[in-house]
């Protein structure tokens, strides 16, 4: 797993945008469209006993960039956790997954 000096988020054109610079290599960016990124949340709601990253990628059908991205944002926003051997798993920390989600993404959107 890389070391990241800074990771950021932003909404641009209506997406999720992670911007990355770690400490050894170039910064980059990668994408999540605002469906991608419900789909994600939707299915975390719906699994209390949490869901890996593959799980996640067969359920929504999404590239894995996108998953990984909407996954990055949960976690910094504290909406969902790592469980297990190496946080192999992501459960919902809160009782609503989408709805704080899309709340965090509008507000990140707002600049707020």
């Amino acid at each position: 797993m890389r070391d990241y000096s800074e990771r950021s988020f932003a909404v641009e054109d209506g997406e999720l945008v992670m911007h990355a610079a770690p400490q050894a290599g170039r910064p980059y960016s990668q994408r999540c469209p605002l469906a991608a990124f419900q789909a994600v949340a939707l299915e975390l709601d719906d699994a209390s006993a949490g869901l890996t990253r593959e799980d996640l990628r067969q359920r929504t059908g999404l590239p894995w960039c996108q998953v990984a991205v909407a996954l990055w944002f949960l976690d910094e926003r504290s909406i969902i956790d790592r469980k297990g051997k190496r946080g192999g798993r992501y459960v919902p920390a809160t009782e609503a997954v989408v709805e704080d989600a899309l709340t965090e993404y509008h507000a990140l959107r707002e600049g707020a």
